[in-house]
């Protein structure tokens, strides 16, 4: 028995100062799974589960030395 995902991670972010004194990062992610196990049901939508899609970022501001502020914002739909 074998389990294939067919999944995809990416990652990444960028940063760099604004001027002397701030400086900014940006991060994402993407998650994509099409799952590993096979449901035979038939009234169901998805014959591969736990099939999974999920994204996100983050903004960071600095400030000198200190942390400024952080945002982050998340999104996953589970049940594609």
């Amino acid at each position: 028995m074998s389990f294939v995902a067919d999944e995809t991670d990416v990652n990444g972010y960028i940063s760099g100062p604004i001027n002397d004194q701030l400086g900014i990062r940006l991060a994402f992610y993407h998650e994509n799974s099409e799952g590993y196990l096979d449901n035979p049901n038939p009234f169901t939508p998805n014959h591969r589960v736990p099939a999974e899609t999920g994204n996100g970022g983050r903004v960071t501001l600095k400030v000198g030395f200190r942390l400024w502020t952080s945002r982050q914002v998340e999104g996953a739909d589970h049940g594609r």
